[in-house]
């Protein structure tokens, strides 16, 4: 299988901000991710955008008192 940066090639799309919304919550709902290091490499790259990171700012303060 080819390896892309994002879901849908080698472009972040709205794919990208869709399907990593959920994730977001992956630790608090303990998916399970370890199998999936494709899946965790695209997430932390994700994670690494300055507007994820924006976005993750305003939304972490909620997600730790849902813990």
């Amino acid at each position: 299988m080819a390896r892309h940066r994002y879901v849908t090639g080698d472009h972040l799309s709205l794919a990208d901000f869709a399907l990593g919304a959920s994730l977001i919550y992956a630790g608090l709902a303990q998916f399970p991710l370890q199998p999936y290091g494709e899946i965790r490499r695209w997430f932390e790259d994700l994670g690494r955008l300055p507007a994820w990171q924006k976005t993750l700012a305003t939304t972490m303060t909620p997600l730790a008192a849902a813990a």
